[in-house]
């Protein structure tokens, strides 16, 4: 899928690499990919007047390609492995993927840029194959935010969509390629210590199994980071930064997907405060579960909830990625997330927590430095 996405980028269906990136800037167009586990993304936005032209150059790359250049393939996959060695150099990328291994068993665990051997082994044909099968209207999301006299007709027949729109807000999806007998599950490994080289200090998480995107305890979670584990005034930074200065910050929050989940409590801190951290997180986590939150904490977690959805709000993307997150995952629209966190009540976030931060479903990874 990332190498896909690559060769994707380098031009399209009517123009080579340098036209198409010349045809983006004359129009003042920004523009980006990315691969997740999931799905690949296409983001380009431009001013709203050549609204239209950018769908035309986005449509022109993602569609109806043909990949007949071995000279192509092979420099992109230099490209990759390129980008490979500079995750192999980056700390963060090292230990997120060696936790994600740990947690996961399926496809959520595999390194999403791939290994050096399974980048190489990619053919021609195999790139095509997996383009056609991906690659299609009806397995495609098309997100568009802007004005309201945004011609959303014009720019969807740029996609192939020839159907009228009401509304102010539209969106078209497919039916999604579901594929079967790779699911994602809970690793049992319980704790993990992994030692390398270049790190200087220990990079403590502690996680609890949880919960999918959609589930029921999916909104308490998320509204626990407002007063738990998220922000200078959570219960865990005042804890293990400025009451013990432990660690120079920690953030913990609800990392929920299309069918598993996680809440995640990490920090970095010198190696010989390791036991101490975890043993700080579990006080703090007892306390939850012994102690409601407060009135106070719960107005807070409501405003600062609330504030990050605006925040998104504010930006294209942002509206773009809200309206991809609800069409292509199920998630509920925004005045309904809002309205869940104005309603969220200290006896629903009990009961999740109780659920979930069970002993049985604690995980701690450490990534420290060579002993």
């Amino acid at each position: 899928a990332h190498l896909a996405e690559h060769m994707v980028a380098i031009g399209s269906r009517n123009a080579t690499a340098e036209e198409t990136a010349k045809a983006r800037a004359r129009i003042g167009a920004d523009w980006n990919a990315a691969t997740s586990h999931d799905r690949v993304m296409y983001y380009l936005s431009a001013p709203a007047d050549q609204a239209v032209l950018a769908a035309k150059i986005l449509a022109d790359m993602v569609l109806d390609r043909k990949f007949t250049d071995a000279k192509d393939l092979e420099r992109e996959k230099a490209v990759v492995l390129s980008e490979k060695q500079e995750s192999l150099e980056n700390l963060e990328d090292i230990s997120s993927e060696a936790l994600d291994s740990f947690l996961c068993d399926g496809p959520m665990a595999l390194p999403i840029l791939g290994t050096e051997k399974s980048i190489a082994l990619i053919e021609l044909g195999e790139l095509q194959e997996f383009y056609n099968i991906f690659y299609k209207p009806d397995h495609m999301l098309v997100t568009i935010a802007g004005p309201p006299n945004t011609d959303i007709q014009e720019i969807m027949k740029q996609f192939g969509v020839d159907e009228e729109w009401s509304g102010s807000d539209c969106c078209v999806s497919g039916e999604f390629i579901q594929i079967s007998g790779l699911p994602n599950k809970h690793r049992s490994q319980k704790n993990k210590k992994v030692f390398h080289p270049a790190a200087r200090q220990a990079r403590v998480t502690v996680t609890y199994g949880a919960v999918p995107l959609l589930h029921k305890h999916a909104a308490p979670l998320r509204f626990l980071e407002g007063f738990f584990s998220s922000g200078f005034d959570s219960r865990l930074f005042q804890s293990l930064r400025q009451r013990q200065g432990l660690c120079y910050s920690t953030y913990g929050y609800a990392s929920l997907h299309r069918d598993i989940g996680w809440f995640v409590i990490a920090t970095e801190t010198d190696p010989s405060n390791i036991r101490k951290v975890i043993r700080s997180v579990d006080a703090e986590v007892d306390l939850l579960l012994a102690d409601r939150p407060s009135k106070e904490e719960m107005n807070r977690a409501v405003n600062k909830k609330i504030s990050e959805i605006y925040s998104v709000l504010e930006t294209a993307n942002g509206v773009n990625a809200l309206l991809a997150s609800h069409e292509y995952y199920g998630t509920r629209t925004v005045d309904h997330m809002i309205k869940t966190i104005r309603k969220m009540t200290k006896a629903r976030i009990m009961t999740a927590c109780k659920e979930i931060f069970d002993p049985s479903r604690k995980r701690v990874f450490v990534f420290q430095p060579e002993a």
